[in-house]
C-alpha cells in the first residue's frame, strides 16, 4: 500500500515545472478565479441558510485539504514539510477561517481573517514564486494540492464579502492593519524555533529581501507598506462596489 500511495502523490521530477504565466500557472489562475466567479454567482440569489451553509463547506474544504496533505506528505516528500506548517499568512489563515466560521469566541477576528483570505492566496495564486522553475510536473499531487488550497481560502474570503456576511466599512481598516504585526510575531516564532539562523522556509518573507537588491530594513518597509495599500485597495473596492449597488436600487 506505501508503494501505491507513494506512486500516487509523488513530487514527479521533469525537467521543466510551472513558468511564471507559462500555460500551466495561467490555467491553474484560469481554474481558481473562474471557479471563484461561478461559486458567487450560483449562491447571488440564494437564501441565507443556504449561504451559511456554503460558507462553513468552504472552511471545512479548505482545513481538510491542508491538514490531509500532512498525512501524505511523508509519500511525496519523505518527511513532514516544516515550510508547509502555518506560519505563513496564508497557512495561518486558512487554519483560522474554521474557528471563525464554527467558534462565537474567535468573531472579532472575522474581519480581518476575510480580508487575509482574499489577499493573501490571490498574490500566491498570481505570483507562486516557491513554485516556479522547480522542475517538478506541473500537474502532481503538491502542486495541485498547493492551488486548490489558495483557491477555496480566496473563495471563502470572496464570499464571505459578496454574501454580506462580513462588511468592511472604512473605520475598521485598521483592524487588518494592525493585525500583520501580530502575524509577523508568530512567523518570526516559526522562522526561529524551526531553522534559527539559517534562511530556511523565509516564513512572511521576515528573514531577507530574497532578491537581494536593497537593505533588510527597506524591504521590511516596502513589504508592510505593500500590504497596507492591498487592504487599502480592498477596501476601495468593496466601497465601490457597495456605492453601485445603491445607485441601482
Amino acid at each position: 500500500m506505501k508503494e501505491a500511495f507513494t506512486k500516487f502523490f509523488r513530487y514527479i521530477p521533469r525537467s521543466t515545472s510551472i513558468q511564471l504565466y507559462g500555460l500551466s500557472h495561467i490555467l491553474y489562475i484560469l481554474i481558481s478565479i473562474s471557479a471563484v466567479v461561478l461559486l458567487c454567482c450560483l449562491m447571488h440569489k440564494r437564501s441565507e441558510k443556504a449561504k451559511d451553509r456554503a460558507v462553513k463547506i468552504l472552511a471545512f474544504l479548505t482545513i481538510f485539504v491542508y491538514v490531509f496533505d500532512f498525512f501524505v506528505q511523508p509519500f511525496w516528500a519523505g518527511e513532514i514539510c516544516v515550510g508547509k506548517l502555518p506560519f505563513h499568512i496564508c497557512t495561518a489563515t486558512g487554519v483560522l477561517i474554521p474557528f471563525v466560521v464554527f467558534s462565537k469566541k474567535f468573531k472579532f477576528l472575522e474581519r480581518v481573517i476575510t480580508v487575509w483570505a482574499v489577499l493573501a492566496p490571490l498574490a500566491f495564486i498570481f505570483a507562486p514564486m516557491n513554485y516556479i522553475n522547480r522542475a517538478v510536473e506541473p500537474y502532481s499531487y503538491p502542486i495541485i494540492q498547493t492551488f486548490l488550497f489558495h483557491a477555496l481560502e480566496f473563495a471563502w474570503g470572496v464570499f464571505m464579502l459578496t454574501s454580506g456576511k462580513v462588511k468592511l466599512p472604512w473605520q475598521t481598516i485598521w483592524q487588518p492593519i494592525i493585525g500583520l504585526f501580530p502575524m509577523a510575531l508568530w512567523a518570526t516564532l516559526g522562522q526561529n524555533m524551526y531553522y534559527g539562523e539559517s534562511m530556511g522556509e523565509n516564513f512572511l518573507f521576515l528573514r531577507t529581501d530574497v532578491s537581494g537588491i536593497v537593505p533588510h530594513w527597506v524591504f521590511i518597509i516596502a513589504l508592510f507598506l505593500a500590504a497596507c495599500i492591498a487592504i487599502s485597495i480592498t477596501y476601495t473596492i468593496y466601497f465601490v462596489i457597495q456605492k453601485m449597488k445603491k445607485t441601482k436600487v
